[in-house]
């Protein structure tokens, strides 16, 4: 009998291991495409290759979808028609453009005015700038300054319409909208039935769920002076990063930087800071964040984000050759 057992046993450990062979494995799929002006990657842990892809597919798509509604250079977007016609009338921009705008308002509470969306006057003319290498005067910041006002918009919720109060506002969401896309991305692989996978855009990245074998996913952060050294490594998941930086796009003039994030308060380039990341649940605010506390000084915006529990990160300051990275309370657990 215990011979007898022990086959019967043994029959049934291999059949078990026979038909868990059988099973299909889930690995990495990645897709790679070029989007809303940058370079895309989605990873999707999957056991079926033909799914990932459709997803892939679908993801990318949403995130074009998201960015022609949002960009002001295209003519023909929801956003570059509120641009043209904001200040004579209250404009239907639809849902996703809505609570985007409307979000960004809630951060800019939330900053005290150093996220502020209605930044179009200062980017144009710093811009100008750039195009004919010639810095704008004091006057001239000054008078675009005072177009710039989050509170200046007026929002018909109900229906969904935008309006502005002075002439010659504008709208840029250049500071939002690259999360806003890689959320919607998000939703949309989540509808393929998948809840592991990894999606950056431009270096922005959310992950939900785990690698296979359950390990978190690892994200490297890029250092701001070295393109291909990696300044940080941390371990996520279900959450985003974002990083906002004085190296993304920047002109020079006389031996001075001149880049693309402006202090909408002052209405000049931010130079507090070198880099900001910040990590938070989703890529809209990570991203929102980020570029709000480059904005202000640094010990605001390492206390900005030990105030607020939702959100962690690092600011990095100094100058070449001797930067250092002031770290929020609550950061180093993304090491372990």
């Amino acid at each position: 009998m215990k011979i007898s057992s022990r086959l019967y046993l043994a029959f049934f450990i291999l059949a078990g291991i026979y038909f868990l062979s059988l099973l299909p494995v889930k690995r990495i799929f990645s897709h790679s495409n070029s989007v809303i002006g940058t370079f895309a990657t989605i990873y999707i842990v999957s056991a079926d290759r033909i799914v990932a892809e459709k997803a892939c597919n679908a993801a990318f798509q949403a995130v074009r979808n998201t960015g022609k509604l949002m960009n002001r250079y295209d003519p023909d977007s929801v956003l570059s028609r509120l641009n043209s016609e904001g200040s004579s009338e209250a404009l239907y921009v639809g849902t996703q453009v809505f609570g985007v705008i409307k979000y960004a308002g809630i951060i800019s509470d939330l900053t005290k005015g150093a996220l502020d969306i209605t930044v179009l006057p200062l980017l144009q003319l710093w811009k100008k700038a750039e195009t004919e290498d010639v810095l704008p005067s004091d006057k001239e910041v000054k008078e675009a300054v005072l177009l710039v006002n989050y509170k200046n918009l007026e929002l018909y919720p109900s229906e969904n319409k935008v309006k502005f109060f002075k002439e010659g506002m504008g709208i840029d969401l250049g500071s939002i909208a690259k999360g806003a896309a890689i959320d919607e991305a998000a939703r949309t692989i989540r509808t393929f039935g998948f809840s592991d996978f990894l999606i950056d855009i431009g270096g922005d990245i959310y992950v939900s769920g785990r690698k296979p074998g359950g390990k978190k996913w690892i994200v490297g952060v890029q250092h701001p002076r070295m393109k291909k050294k990696v300044l940080d490594k941390i371990k996520l998941t279900d959450c985003a990063v974002a990083t906002s930086g004085d190296y993304e796009r920047y002109f020079q003039k006389n031996g001075k930087k001149y880049h693309h994030i402006l202090d909408p308060r002052t209405g000049y380039p931010a130079d507090r800071c070198i880099s900001t990341t910040v990590v938070a649940s989703d890529a809209i605010t990570a991203d929102a964040i980020a570029t709000a506390i480059f904005v202000m000084k640094p010990s605001e915006g390492l206390d900005f984000l030990d105030r607020n529990e939702e959100v962690e990160g690092f600011i990095v300051v100094g100058k070449e050759g001797s930067l250092h990275a002031m770290e929020s309370k609550g950061y180093k657990y993304f090491r372990k």
